[in-house]
């Protein structure tokens, strides 16, 4: 099922609106007068039949000259007017659109005003023959991956490729490849293109509805299928096992009790087993899948399970006062694994100890980040969040512990190692940071050895855009006792 809302299109949509605005009013009463495209070092290319898809116009970069003497910059990429111009690009083609050639070559125009400018490519003969697709698109009518645009009266379906579908190529010479549809890229930067007609017909369910798949000059008309919201109704039809807590915990769903009512009349009984619940960090709510159908457990003003646009508020639960806690002491933290223990005492004189896993919300940890989750207990779910602690010479200290508005400290005497957790200096991923990872990173920059994979992320000390010898110059430095900006010593991430 396509259910993906491209939000980020939606964010570069309202960036590029306001660019365009702040450029109309700064250029008011300028004009254009003259233009330069900046070329590079290589060779342009383009392939025949393919031109316009074929060429990465984000490479094109151009300035405009305006009356005043000023210049405005134009790319492909933020294409809003200049000095209230729009810019226009294609390539000098015939009457029938075909792309002209002289020579084996081709002109792109970049016209905006009464500016011209062009940009000569080479054209090469097309490798590809044809390509299939292996992809579904499925939607459910009016839910979920749709938007109601008002200006048209209705609703426009939101789509992209999944993880699963496959995209294979046949090329002239005879040769074939079968690549992911949603990472293909050819030796060219080109990918698979997806196209529809939407907002001229509508997609509804039970019509003929299609996408149109674009790849090298080539086309492809992808079937659209919509299908009604099998979900008429949802009920709790049972509370948790568990429905008393403390303030501060979070309930937990073992055993609780959910009906959807389908619209051919059947219904679906749904009962949550805590170790199949998926939590969300991000959003901070869980899912459970019942076969095709998937409960949303969420919490806003009030506690909720959703399924499809169906929703059930869940009542019944009750919370007590929390108990305030006196201390907490952190006997091991790990921040990417296994086998973090919390000692927590109350002023009651209650003592509790916590064993769990951290999780990072995205599967990765950057330096500087803070990662946060929840902590299952027999008495409910808690909240806490990790923060790497760096010392005033910017090396890694430890971590602090937040659970429930409490912070407690972690050493690096506290820290447990991991094997796929290096540190920051330790290139050569002998286990310490020693002159010989210096020496390794100055054998890389001369060309003798090769740094790669997280020894070349754990060479990068400095946090610059490369590994340089500043780098090596920095745990040179280390080694030796001397104060330095790096962040030598800390972990480094990597999935």
């Amino acid at each position: 099922m396509k259910m993906k809302v491209r939000l980020l299109s939606v964010v570069l949509a309202v960036l590029l609106l306001f660019s365009a605005i702040s450029f109309t009013v700064s250029a008011e009463n300028k004009t254009v007068v003259s233009g330069t495209v900046y070329e590079n070092y290589e060779e342009r290319i383009c392939v025949r039949g393919a031109e316009v898809e074929s060429v990465n116009l984000m490479e094109i970069n151009a300035w405009f000259e305006l009356s005043d003497g000023t210049y405005e910059p134009w790319n492909a990429l933020h294409d809003y007017p200049v000095a209230g111009n729009d810019v226009e690009w294609g390539f000098v083609s015939d009457d029938s659109g075909k792309v002209l050639e002289k020579d084996g070559k081709a002109t792109l125009w970049i016209s905006c005003a009464d500016v011209r400018l062009e940009v000569e490519y080479t054209v090469l003969d097309n490798p590809v023959e044809s390509f299939e697709l292996d992809a579904d698109f499925v939607f459910y009518e009016n839910y979920q991956d749709v938007f109601f645009d008002p200006e048209l009266g209705y609703y426009v379906y939101c789509y992209d490729f999944d993880m699963e579908d496959t995209v294979t190529v046949h090329f002239t010479d005879g040769t074939s490849t079968t690549d992911e549809a949603m990472f293909y890229f050819d030796d060219f930067g080109c990918n698979v293109e997806l196209y529809d007609n939407q907002r001229e017909k509508p997609w509804k369910a039970g019509e003929e509805n299609y996408i149109t798949a674009r790849y090298m000059g080539h086309e492809l008309k992808i079937p659209v299928e919509i299908i009604p919201v099998p979900v008429e109704s949802i009920e709790v039809t049972k509370l948790p096992d568990k429905t008393e807590y403390e303030e501060g915990y979070y309930p937990l769903w073992q055993g609780m009790e959910v009906t959807l009512g389908l619209i051919d009349g059947s219904e679906v009984v749904a009962t949550i087993d805590e170790d199949e619940l998926e939590y969300d960090h991000y959003l901070s709510e869980y899912t459970y899948k019942v076969g095709e159908f998937e409960l949303k457990l969420d919490f806003w003003d009030e506690y909720t399970v959703t399924c499809f646009d169906k929703e059930a508020v869940i009542e019944g639960l009750t919370f007590t006062e929390a108990r305030p806690v006196a201390d907490m002491e952190i006997k091991k933290i790990s921040r990417t694994g296994v086998g973090t223990v919390v000692d927590i005492e109350y002023e009651s004189g209650e003592k509790e100890t916590l064993t769990f896993d951290v999780v990072d919300t995205w599967g990765e940890v950057h330096y500087g980040d803070d990662v946060d989750g929840r902590i299952r207990t027999d008495r409910g779910y808690l909240n806490y969040v990790v923060t790497t602690v760096i010392d005033e010479d910017g090396v890694f200290a430890g971590y602090e512990l937040c659970i429930s508005d409490f912070i407690a400290f972690a050493g690096e005497d506290k820290v447990i190692p991991e094997t796929y957790v290096a540190l920051y200096g330790d290139v050569n991923e002998s286990g310490v940071v020693d002159i010989k990872d210096a020496t390794l990173i100055q054998k890389h920059l001369a060309g003798i050895a090769e740094l790669s994979g997280i020894a070349l992320e754990a060479a990068n000390v400095v946090t610059d855009r490369d590994v340089n010898i500043k780098d090596a110059t920095a745990i040179q430095k280390w080694v030796a006792g001397l104060k330095v900006w790096a962040i030598i010593s800390s972990p480094v991430s990597w999935d």
